[in-house]
């Protein structure tokens, strides 16, 4: 009545005469599934058998079998605002109904008693996914049986429970794999006395079992609990096999001794202004681990803990005692012990952990991934000691933090990396107030980098969610972000070398970096050599300062592509959906010809640079949008510069090309110099505007403006130029100088000057735009047609009539030469 899901049966099967005395009734294909359609239950069937003779003349409803059969429930746990909450008034009623069966019952003198011979659960399925929380349950083969008898406010119930595996999976980490459980629970429920028993109890998870015993008294309103449990018989292994699959390999063979014991007790009241007390005492000693393959073994592992609670309503009253905890790995040794009290309002801790461990040696008793390989030796001594409160109100000298971590030769590889990372001494000196990085020596193919710095406040950020601040050097002579490179090969490299097809797979994709939050943090460094793929510096000095999920970049110097540069900006991640980046740069005379193999979006503004030689040098502002490979959104891309050039060529440009073939000329087909230029030029919302600008290629005087769609890649520009005659083909030419001697040789002095005025059209898709080129003021659209208008002006224009008239004739032998 209460829910929206959708119940199903597909057959059914009842029987009075033919199982007589037995009633048996069975469903076949229940399912039940929600509004979208998604089925949350199928039962394969399930069956009921009652005894009719005991129910007619004994008044007592003996059930002799219930069986649910092959049932698959799938559970999805998420946020539904209350949709399937009972209202008020639903309430309401369900409770004066609940009440009327109670005085319906109690006014019922005869009493009908009920016997339940057999029930079972048989082979479930239950999957459970909370949405919330990202975890998955799955129970495979749950079974559970049980019989009880119910009269005289007397019911005694005994069950078996098996569960052959249980998956537990937390944001995509397997927590439990086949984890197994077994037992049986039975209890004796004195319902007029109001006794509950638990008898002998036992129940098993994987190998360790648990005994569980006692007694509960419902005492007015209060609950007198008395419980045990322990695990009788267990051994270390026993506690071995809780471990998840994927952390113990080959447990069956793994050599253990030792012993193991849990015992805990929640004894008391329970109401509801108090808790009864609990307490759990755990005893691991002279626990001893060997496998089968390796020489050495992980010896004289002791453990002494206990948590415990007095009767109280108040769980900061809880103490957490880890006495002693030690172990030995091939020689190698950890120690420490563990103290906490009031966990809940001010946790006040006192611990202390020790270790010396070589690691060369630990792979001779722990297996390690197939081709892993670690050495070196880390010396640890940390010890703890105050209350929480301290740290919050900064009372650093009444919290204790002491420790120093060592780290020698360390050296690790492995087949999911190219190369072996090395560690030659690293010292972190650990107080309340500060982490010191004394000093780091780190190498990792051909790169190497030393550090050393300090952060602190870092308490407040770990509990309290304040901000740590620090500062870190950095110094490297050079830097290969390939030598980081991961790989799935099987067989590792011989070298260190990376192929160009390893290479661009590194290059080809990066992934949005996120500037944590709650970090101030200022990094200083100094890098002879920079590598990463196309781009090589060298000499690159200045700050990276983090703040508030953003990156400042100041006075970043570099030599970059045969120039210097120079970056100031930011990136910003505040808003990790929309990362922002605002850069001021300023570069001194870069390889043009290197920056365009260099950087694979300067085809996007300006295919030309592919084909042009020379040094350019800017000066620029720019801000844009990145997307979640760190690209840059054109449509938010904004910038204003100028640049300037130096020694500038031409090499066979298409632009070039082009006009060449229209006019016909072989004297362009060669490469051309471009007189220094100075251009300013802005980009609003990714449209590149250029103004009118002048410039000059080879003695070809020409002025470009117009602008380019940077996303779209389309362009639109314009260009006038002054182009020389001398560029124009012989017969072009042969003709005009015949015009002009036949005009001179009538007495009309026509002047053609050495240049014609060409006006040229860029348009389309900016990697093969469209060319058209006219001329003139009027826009003839051949030099002949230009040229012979030309001359029609010079005639028209002329005072004298006879010179006006010798024109006259002239144009005639000039317009026959041009037909």
């Amino acid at each position: 009545k209460n829910i929206d899901e959708e119940v199903k049966i597909e057959n059914y099967h009842l029987s009075l005469i033919s199982s007589f005395p037995q009633f048996s009734f069975t469903l076949e294909g229940v399912s039940v599934s929600d509004k979208y359609s998604n089925e949350i239950i199928f039962i394969e069937d399930v069956s009921v058998k009652i005894d009719a003779k005991h129910l007619l003349f004994d008044k007592i409803i003996s059930i002799n079998q219930v069986l649910i059969n092959n049932p698959n429930i799938n559970y999805i746990i998420s946020d539904n605002n209350g949709d399937n909450n009972l209202n008020d008034e639903e309430v309401k009623d369900i409770i004066e109904m609940s009440e009327a069966t109670e005085d319906s019952d109690s006014q019922n003198e005869n009493k009908i008693s009920y016997n339940i011979s057999n029930y079972e659960i048989k082979n479930a399925t239950i999957r459970v996914l909370d949405s919330n929380s990202n975890e998955i349950i799955k129970i495979n083969s749950f079974n559970h049986n049980g019989y009880g008898v119910f009269a005289d406010d007397i019911l005694k119930l005994e069950t078996f429970t098996s569960v052959e595996g249980i998956k537990l999976i937390h944001d995509n980490e397997i927590i439990f794999d086949n984890a197994g459980i077994k037992g049986n629970l039975n209890l004796n429920l004195d319902l007029e006395n109001k006794i509950y028993s638990l008898d002998q109890n036992n129940f098993s998870i994987n190998k360790l079992n648990i005994n569980l015993v006692g007694v509960i008294k419902e005492i007015d309103d209060n609950f007198d609990i008395h419980l045990r449990f322990s695990t009788p018989d267990s051994k270390f292994k026993d506690l071995i096999s809780l471990v998840p699959e994927k952390f113990r390999k080959d447990i069956e063979k793994i050599n253990t001794k030792g012993e193991f014991k849990v015992e805990g007790s929640v004894i008391g009241l329970y109401n509801e202004n108090t808790f009864p007390a609990f307490k759990i005492e755990t005893l691991v000693s002279d626990g001893f681990v060997k496998y089968p393959d390796l020489t050495e073994s992980v010896k004289n592992i002791n453990l002494l803990a206990e948590i415990s609670k007095p009767q109280s309503a108040d769980f900061d009253s809880t103490k957490i005692s880890v006495s002693n905890f030690s172990m030995s790995i091939a020689d190698n040794y950890i120690n420490g012990n563990v103290f906490i009290e009031n966990p809940i309002s001010d946790p006040k801790i006192n611990t202390k952990i020790s270790t010396k461990i070589d690691f060369s040696k630990i792979e001779s008793a722990i297996p390690i991934d197939k081709g892993d390989k670690v050495s070196g030796i880390i010396n640890a001594d940390i010890q703890v000691k105050g209350v929480l409160s301290d740290l919050e109100k900064e009372n650093y000298q009444r919290f204790s933090i002491e420790g120093d971590i060592d780290l020698y030769n360390f050296n690790y590889s492995s087949n999911n990396l190219v190369n072996d990372a090395f560690i030659k001494n690293a010292n972190l000196k650990i107080t309340s107030q500060y982490l010191y990085l004394n000093n780091l020596n780190f190498s990792i193919g051909e790169s190497d980098i030393t550090a050393n710095g300090k952060v602190s406040k870092y308490l407040e950020y770990l509990y309290k969610d304040g901000t740590i601040n620090g500062w870190v050097n950095i110094e490297s002579n050079k830097l290969r972000t390939v030598d980081f490179a991961s790989t799935t090969k099987k067989d590792k490299p011989a070298t260190t070398k990376i192929d160009k097809t390893t290479t661009a797979k590194i290059e080809s994709k990066m992934e949005l970096i996120v500037v944590p939050k709650n970090v101030s943090l200022t990094s200083n460094f100094d890098l002879k050599i920079f590598d990463y793929g196309k781009i090589k510096a060298e000499s690159i000095t200045g700050k990276v300062i983090i703040r508030n999920q953003s990156a400042g970049l100041k006075n970043i110097k570099m030599n970059l592509l045969d120039g210097n540069t120079i970056i100031n900006g930011n990136y910003s991640s505040l808003n990790k959906n929309v990362p922002k980046v605002k850069l001021d740069l300023k570069i001194t005379k870069i390889d043009i010809q290197k920056l365009s193999n260099t950087f694979d979006f300067i085809d996007n503004i300006a295919p030309i640079v592919a084909k042009t030689n020379g040094k350019v040098s800017s000066k620029l502002k720019l801000s844009s949008n990145l997307d979640n490979e760190m690209n840059i959104v054109y449509k938010t891309l904004n910038s204003k510069g100028r640049f300037t050039t130096n020694n500038v060529e031409l090499s066979n440009t298409d632009f070039i090309k082009e006009i060449s073939s229209i006019i016909n000329s072989k004297e362009l087909n060669k490469d051309l110099k471009v007189d220094d230029l100075n251009i300013s030029y802005g980009i609003e919302n990714g449209i590149l505007k250029l103004s009118k600008t002048k410039m000059k290629i080879a003695d070809i005087e020409s002025t470009i403006y117009g602008d380019s769609n940077i996303e779209n890649r389309t362009i639109k520009m314009f260009s006038s130029l002054k182009f020389p005659r001398k560029y124009l083909n012989k017969e072009t030419n042969d003709l005009i100088n015949s015009a002009i001697s036949i005009s001179e040789s009538l007495g009309a002095k026509v002047t053609i000057g050495e240049t014609i005025d060409v006006n040229a059209k860029i348009e389309g898709n900016i990697s093969s735009p469209n060319y058209s080129l006219t001329y003139g003021p009027d826009n003839a659209k051949t030099p002949e047609e230009y040229l012979k208008k030309e001359a029609d002006k010079l005639i028209e224009n002329s005072k004298d009539d006879v010179i006006k008239d010798l024109g006259k004739q002239a144009e005639g032998f000039i317009n026959g030469l041009f037909k």
